[in-house]
């Protein structure tokens, strides 16, 4: 008799531990997405604002590299030495970049390409911008208004870029749908106020 109701109590026990590990379970694996989802918005965060400094680096760029298209004698060199500064500013923000673009997706992807068009833009405005200048015949003007226009290219598409960034994060929870477009389009406006000055070289 004894020994059928240490049975039941080891049966019962064993039940209960049972029931303890389901409801862990249970409470536990819809706990764990909500992190993996997290963590994945996280990451999809950290490669969104990646991108829109490096768009910013890429904007900034273009002061130094108007002053010196407007440089004669002298100051052409001083602002060479700046324009080389920040022109090293904008490859770390765009290193970063690269490092945060997944190595896995298909070369094809949309922030793949976009990141790689801005790249060869900018090569394009920066070999633009060494070549021209304001202090010759009236054919240079010509050459600045490129240099400058390659130079906008580059930053719509790190803007492109950004904007193909922020659709993933908004994929990944759309909860933060309303942020990412605030960032990207306050990004966008920034880009479009600072071409002002640029209109005026």
């Amino acid at each position: 008799m004894n020994f059928r109701i240490q049975h039941l109590q080891w049966a019962g026990s064993i039940g209960v531990v049972a029931v303890c590990v389901a409801m862990a379970i249970i409470t536990t694996v819809p706990k764990l997405s909500d992190y993996v989802d997290a963590q994945r918005t996280m990451s999809e965060f950290s490669k969104l604002n990646a991108v829109l400094t490096a768009a910013y680096a890429v904007s900034a760029e273009r002061g130094p590299a108007n002053n010196f298209m407007s440089a004669t004698g002298a100051a052409r060199d001083e602002y060479r030495a700046a324009l080389a500064a920040a022109r090293a500013r904008t490859d770390a923000s765009l290193s970063k970049v690269a490092a945060l673009l997944p190595k896995e997706v298909a070369p094809s992807s949309e922030a793949v390409s976009d990141f790689e068009m801005a790249n060869a833009l900018l090569a394009k405005g920066r070999h633009d911008v060494d070549a021209a200048k304001i202090d010759s015949d009236r054919g240079k003007g010509v050459e600045v208004a490129a240099a400058i226009e390659a130079m906008f290219s580059a930053a719509d598409k790190m803007q492109d870029l950004g904007n193909a960034v922020g659709r993933t994060v908004i994929a990944s929870d759309a909860a933060v749908g309303v942020d990412v477009i605030s960032a990207t389009a306050a990004s966008g406006l920034r880009e479009h106020a600072g071409r002002l000055g640029s209109y005026v070289v």
